[in-house]
């Protein structure tokens, strides 16, 4: 997430001046859209500010969005489409114009331009569920759902599924070396995937506007212990490589239903005996990697004396920041198809996206541990266009969270789920910005 911050000492100095004096009044502040580094003259794109308070304004015919925000530090985001996506976040740091000498309270919005991909990550239930008698949570139930948003048919036999590392997004992060959430990789236009990486060993054709379910953990019906849980017996594919983890709970044997030629192959470059997901904010991706280059990617190395004057490999396709033990498979931006980032409610003020604008400039808010997933909100006008959906849309959709604090829902209105059973052919939303594309879906799609 680009950052654009005040100098340190106008902070620090404007902070302290204001601890020692009344409420400052809100402050003028203007914000102008940036593309390749030159003013971007864009009439009517909507720019947000959240943070010590929720603003919002449009900008003008010269790109600038002027508002009026109380003194503090903001997230700022920017996303439209014309013909492609175009996305800005930065964080900005208000500072009382009468307190701090020279200050102008004049920002700018960097904006990246990506386009949006045939295939997307549809949903992600990744956080669990409580348990029958109340005592705690159940999280060996993951899962994942590939779309084919488009009418053609899509290979996706070189698919690979990835998480960025660190595994919490507001946890202490390495790569946010300045504190700034400019990560260091940003600039070397690659993304760190933690510990390892799944990829399909069978051909995998998704036929227009279908999907594939991909069970994390446990491809069996969870139901039978947990009720409020899913059932994953009915999986297309299951990451199930015991050669590679064999961690028990983790990796129970697929239900029969599932032939072994959908079981993924794990290529594994960091420690542990289970694939670490985050169950409180997790940050999947898919990149495109050909089964025959995947195990040559991660096995290329060379060999260095370390410290103590051991032998040691250095994999050549790994970054080693956060530790010498913990290397991050280097996945360039190039061969990303997808992204979905996840910010943990009880730590929003914490967190830091993973990802670069041109992945994804935003987030889903979402809560643990209560069965709710991160679910694509349908594309409205896309999806009404389609002339074969006539009759078969259905519409007040009641499946969001707007009764939880933080909650969202689709804005769509359509019910996704319940339009697919009517056999209507959804398009989903896919702006390369989650916060656009996302709601907190109360219940798994898988539920029946």
């Amino acid at each position: 997430m680009k950052k654009v911050l005040l100098i340190a000492t106008m902070v620090i100095a404007s902070l302290a001046a204001i601890s020692c004096t009344e409420k400052s009044e809100p402050q003028d502040i203007k914000i102008q859209l940036m593309l390749d580094g030159a003013a971007f003259a864009r009439e009517g794109v909507t720019v947000e500010l959240t943070g010590t308070a929720t603003l919002s304004a449009e900008t003008d015919a010269s790109g600038i969005a002027a508002l009026t925000a109380p003194v503090g530090i903001y997230d700022v985001r920017a996303s439209f489409n014309d013909g492609q996506n175009f996305n800005g976040a930065a964080t900005i740091t208000v500072v009382d114009v009468t307190l701090v000498p020279d200050a102008k309270n004049e920002f700018e919005l960097p904006l990246e331009i990506s386009a949006s991909s045939a295939l997307i990550i549809k949903e992600v239930y990744g956080t669990g569920c409580q348990k029958n008698d109340g005592s705690g949570n159940y999280s060996n139930d993951k899962y994942i759902i590939l779309y084919n948003n488009t009418a053609e048919e899509i290979d996706a036999s070189n698919i690979c599924i990835g998480h960025n590392n660190p595994a919490n997004n507001y946890a202490s992060n390495k790569y946010n070396a300045n504190g700034d959430g400019v990560m260091t990789y940003f600039a070397e236009k690659w993304l760190p995937c933690g510990w390892a990486f799944w990829g399909f060993k069978t051909t995998v054709k998704i036929a227009p506007y279908s999907q594939i379910v991909i069970a994390i953990n446990g491809a069996v019906n969870h139901t039978e212990t947990y009720t409020n849980s899913v059932d994953l017996s009915g999986a297309d594919y299951v990451m199930y490589d015991t050669e590679k983890f064999n961690q028990a709970a983790s990796y129970p044997a697929p239900a029969a239903t599932i032939p072994a030629t959908n079981y993924m192959t794990a290529y594994k470059y960091g420690p542990g005996t289970a694939w670490t997901t985050s169950l409180m904010s997790p940050g999947f991706f898919i990149f495109r990697l050909p089964q025959s280059e995947a195990e040559a990617f991660i096995t290329a190395g060379h060999k260095e004396t370390d410290s103590n004057g051991k032998e040691v490999t250095i994999l050549d396709n790994c970054d080693y920041t956060i530790g010498a033990n913990l290397p991050n498979a280097k996945i360039p931006y190039e061969w990303v198809v997808d992204a979905v980032e996840v910010f943990h409610i009880p730590n929003l003020a914490k967190s830091v996206s993973r990802f670069p604008s041109s992945i994804d400039a935003g987030y889903i808010k979402l809560l643990d541990k209560q069965g709710y997933t991160a679910y694509r909100n349908v594309d409205k006008a896309a999806t009404e266009a389609l002339p074969e959906n006539a009759g078969k849309l259905v519409y007040n959709y009641a499946g969001g969270t707007t009764d939880v604090e933080n909650g969202s829902t689709d804005p769509s209105g359509i019910d996704a789920e319940a339009s697919i059973k009517a056999g209507a052919h959804i398009i989903y939303m896919d702006t390369n910005n989650s916060t656009n594309d996302f709601h907190m879906r109360k219940v798994a799609s898988l539920k029946k």
